[in-house]
């Protein structure tokens, strides 16, 4: 009986010096790492081929909605969409509502599309940049590959080519595509005589001046 008494003593102290050895060997190698921190949340989903349905979903977007269509636009945003990032300044109706009326009529004329032009002009690709990222960018590139402008308001908010000004912000945000909508119709400037030209029949050769893109 004392034997089994003494076994059992010999087992308690191997076990106690076994776990002094565990100690021993933590202390030596520092403090135990805490747990890994749990994975991040998952991204935001891509918009993908929902992009333009979410763009004529959103109140107020229906002229851009019906020009994106009417340009055949919207075709290039999808391509563009699955293969890039990209960032939409979407003109709300009370901008597309201040356009003249004789460019109105004149945006699906030929020789050249100027509908799919101006509304090209509206789409940036290579980025989604949310209204606060785009406080440091100062040029984006449109999706025909034309330099959009991009200055300070007095607030310190973009004013996209000196016009527009963004009314809301981030109204569609996903991994790979941003929309805000503006208060301006965009037009750039070297496609104004080209405007005219085929709205108003004044040669491209001509002296007349033409006003800025600002007054279309």
């Amino acid at each position: 009986m004392e034997r089994g008494n003494g076994e059992k003593l010999l087992v308690a102290l191997i076990l106690g010096l076994v776990c002094l050895a565990g100690v021993a060997q933590v202390d030596a190698q520092g403090v135990v790492p805490p747990p890994p921190p749990p994975p991040p949340p998952p991204p935001s989903t891509p918009v993908g081929t929902d992009i333009v349905s979410l763009i004529c979903a959103t109140p107020g977007l229906s002229a851009f909605c019906n020009a994106l269509a009417t340009s055949r636009v919207s075709l290039e945003l999808l391509q563009n969409v699955a293969v890039q990032r990209v960032t939409v300044f979407a003109a709300n109706d009370a901008a597309f509502g201040n356009v003249r009326a004789n460019i109105k009529a004149c945006f699906g004329k030929e020789p050249i599309d100027v509908l799919s032009q101006v509304v090209a002009f509206h789409i940036a690709t290579g980025g989604n940049y949310t209204a606060a990222e785009l406080g440091a960018v100062y040029t984006l590139t449109t999706l025909h590959g034309m330099p959009l402008m991009m200055g300070r308001n007095v607030n310190g908010s973009p004013l996209i080519e000196g016009t527009a000004s963004i009314v809301s912000p981030d109204v569609i945000h996903a991994v790979n595509a941003t929309v805000h909508v503006i208060d301006d119709v965009l037009v750039p400037e070297n496609l104004v005589r080209n405007i005219w030209e085929v709205c108003f029949g004044v040669p491209a050769s001509s002296n007349t001046p033409v006003p800025p893109a600002s007054t279309i």
